[in-house]
């Protein structure tokens, strides 16, 4: 039997020429794309003017000059060189520009995951496809695990935002297209592909799934603890406002029952007619109120010398709010019966801890401890009262400063109640203190102060002079946090005005109340460092993740191809049966269902080759039967023909 001789199928001639149109489709889709991709760096780099961002467009417009090559090496016929320079041309290209911005290793690593396995699929050879499924894993798992660990030499993501965003857009709609036409061009897929494909979303999706599952528990976990710490150190910072206010308070009680300054106010208080001391010559009488007065000024100064650094003065005012005697001489003889530390002991009948103040004629910020001075009898006779600076407050708030992690700091506010004139003002107003990061913010506020504000708080001497644009700082979210603490402790905002090459990154801010006064304390780190052991511990897991996912992509092609490798055996047999080499057979390695397919199949080769062979012999009997009864018939045929 001759063997027949086959026709190339007339569809693969069609294919061929649709893989050509695709291939040069895509190298002109590549150049679009990279041109547009180059405007948007362009304007990025003359906005920055950094010279990476200048580096990231040489490389763009580098790239665009690689599409232009491969569209024509395509159109020449040279289908196949083409779309391989392109596509390892576009891995490398992915692989420098993550080299320079930062956060761009996820949107790469899609991108190189999905194009170079889809622009196989559309335009290269089905046996192509495994491979370029392994090139395009192996690329996007290099382009992610780069992105963790590089140096922090490179830009931020915050330079480029406008050209994350738009790659990012792309490689979304570029991943669903690439599913969609993967299950759309099923049928074109050799076996080993597909098995391929499935190992890979049987693998990956877990992979994907429990990394996501896992980060979120266990940045929750991490939180709570990291707001706790958070909270935790302003509570503590608070607690050392605490005992230095309420160590004032304690000594100050003690002070107030001095039996000196309560006999030199008795005196005092007592009219002239009824005094115990009218009986006394003048000269006497004036010279004991002279004794009296010396020991009550020595008892003060012998107060002021437990902080000769921070205290101002200790003065004795009378129930008038007339200051009889003080440290600071320059005091003695003032009224001061509108003062707040005045008023309050003496309706309320306790300590009362002032807030910072304003003092315009000695240029310093300063508060107050008053306490009322009572007879043996618990009547109030006057108040003793302490002028402290105010840089006290500061230097605690330093103190927490020294210690703290790097980008942490205190400060304290006060919440203050104002008077609402119109709908829109607030009904308090939060006023920094201190700051242990600029403390030029002291007496600045975190609410938006309005004139109706402004006005009275000026002129009880609590803000210093300017306008509500000085006065007021520009932090975002703190006045609404700190509202809100009671039920949200821990909260994002800013803690301090940002300089320009900050940008708008917020801070976390843990908050606890003072309990000797209505101030507030707040701890705030940088969100940066604050996320840095969740930030550690996701690329631990992302690693993980994608060095498991790279090795089961690579194990499940090689074992696809491993597992296919008999049936593609087959297949190779039965085109050359189908071709007329009947010889042919199928090795049989294995004794599962397979080698038993090859078996059965090498069974009914060798029953086709019998039976064609024994069908020839047949033929071939009959043909010479038919040969010697054509040669009788002949025979016959020549005598009738003589005998006639």
């Amino acid at each position: 039997m001759t063997e027949k001789e086959f026709k190339k199928p007339p569809s693969l001639e069609s294919t061929i020429s649709r893989q050509t149109r695709n291939a040069f489709l895509v190298a002109i889709i590549f150049t679009v794309a990279a041109l547009v991709n180059l405007t948007i760096s362009i304007r990025v780099a003359f906005t920055t003017q950094t010279l990476l961002s200048f580096a990231d467009s040489l490389i763009v417009f580098t790239f665009i000059i690689i599409t232009i090559s491969s569209a024509r090496m395509i159109h020449r016929g040279k289908k196949d060189q083409g779309i391989k320079f392109l596509l390892g041309s576009f891995i490398v290209t992915l692989a420098l520009r993550n080299a320079l911005t930062a956060g761009l290793g996820t949107v790469f690593g899609i991108l190189a995951a999905t194009l170079v396995s889809f622009i196989a699929l559309l335009t290269l050879h089905p046996k192509e496809f495994n491979r370029a499924i392994i090139v395009g894993i192996i690329s996007g798992a290099f382009l992610q695990a780069f992105d963790l660990l590089a140096p922090a030499y490179r830009q931020s993501a915050a330079t480029a935002e406008t050209m994350i965003r738009s790659i990012t857009v792309i490689a979304s709609l570029i991943t669903i297209a690439y599913i969609i036409i993967i299950f759309k061009q099923h049928r074109q897929l050799l076996l080993s592909a597909k098995l391929t494909l499935g190992i890979i979303f049987v693998v990956l999706v877990p992979i994907v799934v429990l990394s996501i599952v896992g980060s979120i528990s266990l940045d929750g976990s991490l939180r709570d603890r990291q707001n706790d710490a958070l909270q935790g150190r302003a509570a503590l910072v608070a607690k050392t406002i605490d005992n230095f206010l309420q160590a004032n308070v304690d000594a100050l009680r003690v002070e107030g029952q001095s039996p000196v300054l309560a006999n030199y106010l008795a005196m005092i208080a007592q009219p002239g007619d009824t005094s115990p001391y009218a009986s006394m010559d003048t000269n006497d009488l004036n010279q004991y109120k002279a004794d009296l007065a010396k020991q009550a000024l020595e008892s003060l100064q012998s107060f002021r010398r437990k902080d000769l650094v921070y205290i101002e003065s200790y003065a004795i005012l009378d129930t008038s709010g007339k200051n009889l005697l003080d440290t600071n001489v320059n005091s003695q003889g003032n009224d001061e019966s509108d003062e707040e530390y005045f008023k309050q002991p003496l309706e309320n009948k306790a300590i009362f801890i002032s807030n910072i103040r304003t003092d315009t004629t000695r240029g310093i910020k300063t508060f107050y401890f008053s306490s009322p001075i009572r007879t043996e009898y618990g009547k109030t006779i006057g108040i003793l009262r302490v002028e402290y600076n105010a840089s006290i407050l500061q230097t605690l708030i330093d103190q927490y400063s020294k210690v703290a992690t790097e980008g942490s700091f205190a400060a304290i506010l006060a919440e203050i109640d104002v008077a609402q004139e119109n709908e829109t003002d607030p009904d308090s107003v939060y006023i920094f203190l201190a700051h242990g990061k600029n403390p030029d913010l002291a007496l600045t506020s975190a609410t938006q102060l309005t004139t109706s504000i402004i006005t009275p708080l000026q002129m009880d001497h609590i803000l210093p002079r300017g306008s509500t644009a000085q006065l007021t700082i520009d932090v975002p979210g703190l006045d609404e946090g700190l509202r809100n603490s009671d039920n949200a402790p821990v909260f994002e905002a800013h803690s301090r005005p940002k300089e320009e090459n900050e940008g708008e990154a917020y801070d976390i801010i843990g908050v606890a109340q003072l309990t000797t006064t209505p101030w507030v304390v707040i701890v705030s780190e940088e969100l940066s460092i604050f996320n840095s052991p969740f930030d550690q511990q996701n690329k631990a897991v992302r690693l993980s993740a994608i060095l498991i996912a790279t090795v089961a992509v690579i194990a499940g092609a090689f074992g696809g191809q491993w597992l296919t490798a008999p049936i593609l055996r087959l297949t190779d047999t039965t085109t050359q049966i189908a071709q007329g080499d009947l010889s042919a057979r199928a090795t049989v390695d294995t004794e599962d269902e397979i080698g038993m397919l090859g078996q059965a199949f090498n069974s009914m080769a060798a029953q086709l080759d019998d039976l064609i062979d024994s069908l020839e012999e047949r033929v071939a009997t009959r043909t010479h039967d038919l040969d010697r009864r054509a040669t009788q018939l002949q025979a016959a045929a020549e005598v009738g023909h003589a005998a006639a």
